[in-house]
């Protein structure tokens, strides 16, 4: 099978198709009729983008673990 740009396949250890992705810039025009057809909604969802824009980044959650584990007494046997 060829490979087409935008267009990624992956397959079982005994070579049969598990799934298949699409880049959806290219050819989400294309599978919006499909998309609806399977109730696929890419709807925008404000109270999802208020709890992400309020939430820590991968740094921040780090120094709060490590501060968290500096102020744990530690018991010893």
């Amino acid at each position: 099978m060829a490979q087409t740009t935008g267009i990624s396949v992956k397959k079982t250890a005994s070579g049969a198709i598990k799934s298949i992705t699409f880049d959806y810039q290219k050819y989400g025009n294309d599978l919006k009729p499909l998309l609806e057809k399977v109730g696929f909604s890419n709807n925008y969802d404000p109270e999802f983008e208020e709890k992400w824009a309020k939430g820590i980044t991968g740094e921040e959650l780090a120094e709060r673990v490590i501060d968290r584990l500096k102020k744990l007494e530690w018991k010893s046997k």
